[in-house]
């Protein structure tokens, strides 16, 4: 399938800037398909983003973003088994990216060894002091490693929230039994259930 991007995705000084990006794949069919639709938004540097929606258009999205942007990317596909689940950050964050794009690294593992890839991620980050844009599509995964959740719409994709997680760093088990937590969890569901009620 092929398509086309438009929108300026620029760097300006320590920010990251992505204004009106749209994605269209077969425009020269009789049945285009809108994924992004004018998606914008800003990250400062060493931030910690995190991007979640529907499958397809939050992945999309993250694709489109590494070609324009020229960006580090790690995909599930890279993250699996054993102790390759730490090899592959490291070596991702040993290049010293100024951005590096995470979709959906974490997709292909258990729960358990998720939760402590999350953790090592973390630690990663926190001493590298690298931008990331992180695709989710696990809620309570977004509010406990994102600085930011960016909520995405369904198809067309576009920035329905944005919302401050406000947890300190560095974290831990107890973040996510706290009350700050439950109100982020509620208020992301919120944002995402919006997109999934019936047109009245």
């Amino acid at each position: 399938m092929t398509g086309n991007a438009q929108g300026p995705c620029h760097q300006i000084g320590s920010m990251l800037e992505i204004i009106a990006l749209t994605k269209t794949f077969g425009e020269d069919t009789a049945q285009p398909t809108r994924v992004l639709e004018r998606v914008g938004f800003e990250v400062e540097r060493n931030q910690f983003v995190c991007l979640l929606g529907a499958s397809g258009g939050v992945g999309t999205g993250c694709v489109i973003l590494a070609k324009l942007l020229g960006a580090e990317v790690i995909a599930a596909a890279q993250i699996s088994g054993g102790m390759q689940q730490r090899t592959a950050l490291a070596r991702a964050f040993s290049k010293d990216p100024k951005l590096l794009l995470m979709d959906e690294p974490f997709a292909a593992v258990d729960m358990q060894t998720r939760e402590m890839l999350q953790d090592e991620l973390l630690k990663i980050w926190q001493s590298m002091q690298t931008t990331v844009l992180f695709v989710t599509h696990s809620i309570e995964e977004a509010i406990y490693l994102g600085d930011r959740v960016l909520v995405m719409g369904a198809r067309p994709g576009r920035i329905k929230a944005d919302i401050a997680t406000e947890l300190p760093r560095p974290r831990g088990d107890a973040d996510k039994s706290s009350a700050r937590f439950d109100t982020l969890r509620r208020e992301v569901r919120e944002a995402l259930r919006h997109d999934l009620a019936p047109a009245a």
